[in-house]
């Protein structure tokens, strides 16, 4: 198993030349654009004092310090409190002053309290970080290690060994002179030396010789650059062939290269990590090789035969069945630098099935039809389609159950051939999950359609009857329920459980032994058992293996999800090679596992989740605390300027990209814990003050171990909440209610002198008013009292004018008749005629009718009347001009109230013409028939004065 990290994922260069971990399980690479760090979230670069390469890292003995060599610099590394980056501390410049230039430092080695950092020509050696020899070389030094607690020296003349600051040559290395050095390890009680070029060496203190291995040879041609020991187990770094990993205890080899997924072959650096896993710094980018995986891909990158589906060995040829078809591979399986390279079975194509071997012969069931496998060749059976699966059926030898596209159907053997013999009626259901029970019975799921048990015919030939475990009947759904076979019982898998037939009842009974084994539901477990007793069990996310340890079950859920997600277990089968080995159908073709819990039992991480960074993003980004492994984490007092927050966490693990998922709950903000997430950071924004704890747990999804971790913190008050700020509130509201009483007191007076003055003048203006209108009373009483009195006045003033105009006339009148009457009596006494007489009388009466209709008469009579009556006829002339004199002079007699008797006496007319003037004046005033003609008259001039009233009040305005 191989993560790679290309160059473009850090953005940085792309060779690394040496490796490191340390700081709470980072990871740290001498890079040729300075220091790499890598928390599995993150990347960043730090730089020695005069940002040069970095050659060479290495973890000091109590891990606070990290050793960097560089060019014509070394010195170490430590947490930055600032940023992510960390600080360089410089030794280098402890050298005597001679000494400023010596090359590149390739190489640090750690023994004691003594330090080790090699150069081309020199060894400086440092005691607790001090300065205390030089140790300068003629010839050219290749390479520095401690082994067995040794300081061991290559140079190009051989293999020193140190002992304080004095170097003696190794005895008996003579064969290693002018060879390249570039490892030491074990092997028994020998070492292994590993050369450039000249491939491994035995090294047992007194001599040296070769090491004639097809390892050793392949070393020879990739040339050996680093080497990296883990007990008996060495890992070879090459230039051309990328990782050679051997154990010299067991024999086992491994190898990585482009074929099987390396990015590059060629390996600058290697470090082992915690877990037992290998770090390769590379010529172009970095890879993390998985050797503690319990997963071993058997093809890798280089799979070009499908998807896998079944598996089965077959005496010393192995068979798998892919989605392209069969192939078949020599056994046992040689580990070399090569890629695999199946034999391709000849006679058949496509998509495979299965692979079951009854007897002696090995049955094929193929997309095309079921096939019979002999060696590399395949032949097809006569008759046959699509076959999804083959069973013995016990009792009969010759006879096999197999299952095609449409249903059930019967091989026999016949003259040493197999042939398809009949299908069995009475039962049409198709599928590949079935097999037979103690009882002979045969059991069969369907994908979607529940369970069967079918009771086969002594013939073979049909099916007896059948027993129908569905949805209601014994199951609580009819979706991908399954059967499996386990110490020879056909067992029912489903939802809730794992089920057995009980032959009394016709029910199905839970298992609470099997179900406790596993103890996950809500899926259907598909169940294999081993060829040793123990349990695989999948289902989609889940793969988990079950081993028997006395009377007790231990099981193991296997680890990296990311490789459970890859396996293809629904249709086909799973196989079982020798070394309790398991072969996992997978999308990339097949994985190889052990059927043991102790030897590869996934190493927990040992590292748990951490707070790496508290930064505020009020306003950019503000760094409030930075993690150092060293130092205990103390409550963080955040400004409240400050109080947006953003926490940054990691659980380091570099297996799989999304290997761990998070849960944050800040205490006091949030109800309970988030769901879990990919993301490594959290934020809240506009914190109120107070006292919070925020809690991460990470869940490492490939070893399931979780970790917990909590970090306190407050937020401050702002300065407006202080102590002193609510002392300056209480001030200031206390200055504020007092000032406010003073104001409304004031504010009371005022209103209240307002009111007063108010009051004053409302009694001045309501004085004055009524003063006003006492006068305006008055006025008008006196106005209306000279009207009435100018009136009455003018009345009897026109009383007394016609009085004395009428006496005058009379007067005249009278004289003028005494005159006449005179003359008539002086003709009586003369004695004149008759006729004189009657003329004297005419004359008389004329002057008497002349006088009753004189017109000075009424030219005096209107004068007078329109002074009594305020130029009442001159108005109503005005309002009606088509009235005439005799009109007028009816007017205004009916003004003055006379009834039409007296109107015809002073018109000396009668009382009938009256009425028809009476009527012939009523059109010419527009009347209608009902209106009253006197009273009309009465209201003429009363309207025309309230129109002048009205008038004049407009031209006032």
């Amino acid at each position: 198993m191989i993560r790679n990290f290309p160059p473009a994922l850090n953005a940085y260069s792309a060779q690394n030349w040496s490796v490191a971990e340390g700081f709470g399980g980072q990871m740290f690479f001498g890079n040729n654009q300075g220091l790499l760090s890598f928390d599995g979230d993150e990347w960043n670069v730090s730089y020695v004092a005069n940002y040069t390469s970095v050659r060479s890292v290495q973890m000091s003995a109590d891990g606070k310090q990290l050793l960097a060599g560089a060019t014509d610099e070394f010195g170490y590394f430590s947490p930055s409190s600032k940023d992510d980056s960390f600080v360089y501390h410089s030794l280098s410049n402890q050298l005597p002053k001679p000494i400023n230039s010596f090359g590149e430092i390739w190489h640090i080695v750690l023994v004691g309290h003594y330090t080790y950092f090699q150069g081309k020509n020199n060894v400086f050696v440092y005691r607790d970080n001090k300065f205390i020899a030089d140790l300068p070389f003629s010839e050219s030094v290749e390479n520095i290690f401690s082994v067995d607690g040794r300081v061991i020296i290559s140079t190009t003349e051989g293999l020193y060994v140190l002992n304080g600051t004095k170097m003696d040559m190794m005895p008996g290395v003579e064969l290693l002179r002018g060879k390249k050095v570039h490892g030491i390890g074990h092997s028994a009680n020998q070492w292994v030396v590993a050369t450039e070029r000249d491939g491994l060496f035995l090294y047992d203190g007194k001599k040296c010789e070769p090491m004639n291995t097809p390892l050793s040879q392949y070393l020879k041609q990739t040339y050996v650059y680093c080497i990296e020991t883990k007990g008996p187990t060495m890992a070879f770094g090459t230039v051309r062939g990328g990782l050679a990993v051997a154990n010299f205890e067991t024999g086992e080899r491994h190898f990585a290269n482009v074929m099987t997924g390396l990015q590059n072959n060629t390996v600058l650096s290697m470090k082992y990590d915690h877990l037992g896993n290998l770090w390769l710094g590379l010529d172009v980018g970095i890879s993390y090789v998985m050797l503690t995986s319990p997963y071993h891909s058997l093809f890798g990158l280089s799979n070009n035969i499908g998807t896998g589906y079944a598996s089965l060995l077959k005496g010393q040829c192995l068979y798998l069945g892919t989605n392209q078809g069969l192939y078949a591979l020599d056994y046992p399986i040689q580990m070399t630098p090569l890629p695999l390279r199946p034999k391709t079975v000849n006679g058949i194509i496509g998509q495979i099935w299965c692979l079951r071997s009854i007897g002696d012969v090995i049955f094929c069931g193929n997309n095309d039809g079921a096939f019979v496998i002999n060696g590399i060749s395949a032949t097809k059976i006569r008759g046959t389609i699509g076959t999804w699966n083959f069973i013995p059926l016990k009792g009969h030898t010759d006879a096999i159950l197999a299952c095609d596209y449409n249903g059930l159907y019967v091989l026999r053997r016949e003259g040493g051939q197999w042939t398809m013999a009949w299908r069995l009626k009475g039962f049409n259901v198709s599928s590949g999950n079935f097999m037979q029970d103690a009882d002979g019975s045969i059991w069969m799921s369907h994908w979607r359609n529940g369970i069967y048990r079918l009771q086969l015919s002594a013939d073979l030939r049909r099916v007896a009857r059948y027993e129908y475990f569905h949805r209601g009947k014994e199951l609580v759904v009819d979706d991908n329920n399954l059967v499996t076979l386990i110490n020879n019982k056909v067992y029912v898998s489903s939802v809730d459980g794992f089920f057995l037939y009980n032959p009394r009842t016709k029910g199905l009974d839970k298992q609470p032994w099997l179900n406790n084994i596993f103890n996950t539901y809500g899926v259907a477990l598909r169940v294999y058992q081993t060829p040793d007793g123990n349990l695989w069990a999948h289902k989609p996310g889940y793969q988990a293996f079950a081993q028997k340890q006395g009377l007790r079950w231990q099981v193991r859920v296997m680890p990296m999800h990311n490789v459970i997600n890859q396996l293809q277990m629904s249709l086909g089968h799973i196989g079982f090679v020798p070394d309790a080995q398991t072969l996992l159908n997978s999308s990339n073709g097949y994985y190889i596992v052990r059927n043991k819990l102790g030897r590869d039992t996934e190493p927990s991480t040992t590292i748990g989740v951490r707070v790496k960074r508290v930064s505020s993003f009020n306003e950019g980004d503000s760094t409030l605390y930075r993690y150092s492994p060293y130092e205990d984490q103390k409550e963080l007092r955040v400004p409240h300027s400050l109080n947006s927050i953003r926490f940054s966490f990691v659980m380091p693990e570099y297996r799989d990209e999304n290997a761990v998922s998070y849960e944050c709950w800040l205490d006091g903000q949030d109800p309970t814990w988030s769901m879990p997430r990919y993301a490594t950071f959290k934020e809240y924004s506009h914190l109120a003050k107070g006292h919070y704890v925020f809690h991460v747990r990470a869940t490492d999804n490939i070893s399931k171990q979780t970790t917990e971790t909590a970090f306190s913190f407050e937020v401050l008050p702002a300065w407006y909440e202080t102590i002193w700020a609510y002392l300056i509130y209480i001030t200031i509201i206390m200055g504020l209610l007092w000032l406010m009483v003073q104001w409304l007191k004031r504010r009371a007076e005022v209103e209240l002198q307002k009111l007063k003055e108010a009051k004053e003048l409302q009694l001045k203006e309501q004085r004055e008013r009524f003063r006003r209108e006492q006068e305006e009373k008055e006025y008008e009483l006196t106005k209306l009292r000279a009207e009435q009195l100018e009136t009455e006045l003018k009345h009897k003033s026109g009383e007394l004018a016609d009085s004395t105009i009428n006496l005058v006339r009379k007067n005249d009148i009278l004289r003028t008749l005494d005159e006449k009457m005179q003359t008539l009596s002086d003709s009586i006494m003369q004695n004149d005629s008759k006729a004189v007489q009657k003329q004297a009388i005419s004359r008389i009466r004329h002057e008497i009718k002349r006088n009753m209709e004189d017109d000075d008469n009424w030219e005096r009579f209107q004068e007078n009347f329109n002074i009594v009556y305020d130029n009442y006829l001159g108005t109503l002339v005005s309002m009606f001009p088509t009235l005439k004199k005799n009109d007028l002079k009816l007017c205004a007699y009916l003004k003055m109230g006379l009834s039409s008797k007296e109107i015809a006496s002073l018109l000396n007319t009668n009382l009938r013409s009256i009425e028809t003037a009476r009527y012939r004046l009523r059109k010419k005033l527009g009347l209608e028939g009902g209106a009253n003609l006197t009273g009309f008259l009465q209201a003429v001039n009363r309207d025309a004065d309230v129109d002048d009233d009205a008038n004049a009040d407009a031209d006032k305005q």
